[in-house]
C-alpha cells in the first residue's frame, strides 16, 4: 500500500512538471514561467559584490534547457570550495560536499529501498530539488542563494538520513508531538 501512495505522490510531481513544461509552448502571456521570469529580472536588475553567471529567461522552453546547467551548478554545487572569498562562502562549500557526500551514502544504502516507500520522502526530496532549482534560477547573488536554500537544504538531510533507525524513531516522536 505504501509504494502505491509513493507512486501516485510521482505521478502527481511529473504532472505538475509536465504541465509547467507544457505551457512554455504557449503565448508568452499564457506561460505559467512568467512569475519565475519577473522574478529574476528584478535579481538581475540589483547589484552585488559578487555575482554569478546566469543569463536572462527568456519565453519558451528553449531558454529553460539552455539556462538549467547554471542553474543546478548556482544552486546545487557552488561555491566551489576554492571560491570562498569568505567565512560563510567556505561553510557553504564544506555544505555542499555534505550534501553530495550524503547523496552517495544514500544511493549505496542497501535500506534505499523501504526507505523510499513512504510519501514522506518524496515530499522532502521534490520539495528539496524544486526549490534548488527555482533559486539557481532565479538567483544569482551566492549569499542570497547560500540564504534562500536553508530550507530546502534541511528537507533534503531529512530524505537523505531518514533511513537511519535513530533518526526514524526522532522524526516519528516530532512528527506525532506537533499533532
Amino acid at each position: 500500500k505504501k509504494e502505491t501512495k509513493s507512486v501516485f505522490f510521482n505521478r502527481i510531481y511529473l504532472a505538475g512538471i509536465l504541465i509547467f513544461g507544457a505551457s512554455l509552448f504557449l503565448p508568452p502571456a499564457y506561460q505559467l514561467s512568467r512569475p519565475l521570469q519577473n522574478t529574476q529580472e528584478s535579481f538581475l536588475l540589483l547589484h552585488g559584490n559578487t555575482r554569478y553567471a546566469l543569463d536572462t529567461l527568456k519565453p519558451g522552453p528553449a531558454s529553460f534547457l539552455k539556462i538549467l546547467p547554471q542553474a543546478v551548478a548556482n544552486s546545487f554545487l557552488r561555491p566551489y570550495p576554492w571560491e570562498g572569498k569568505n567565512l560563510l562562502q567556505s561553510v557553504s562549500s564544506v555544505e555542499i560536499l555534505l550534501l553530495i557526500a550524503g547523496c552517495i551514502y544514500f544511493m549505496a544504502d542497501p535500506r534505499r529501498k523501504a526507505q523510499v516507500s513512504h510519501p514522506l520522502y518524496w515530499l522532502f526530496l521534490f520539495y528539496g530539488i524544486s526549490q534548488f532549482l527555482l533559486i539557481g534560477y532565479t538567483t544569482p547573488f551566492p549569499g542570497a542563494i547560500v540564504r534562500y536554500r536553508t530550507i530546502p537544504f534541511l528537507m533534503l538531510l531529512l530524505f537523505l538520513y531518514s533511513g537511519n533507525p535513530f533518526l526514524q524513531q526522532k522524526l516519528r516522536y516530532w512528527i506525532f508531538k506537533l499533532h
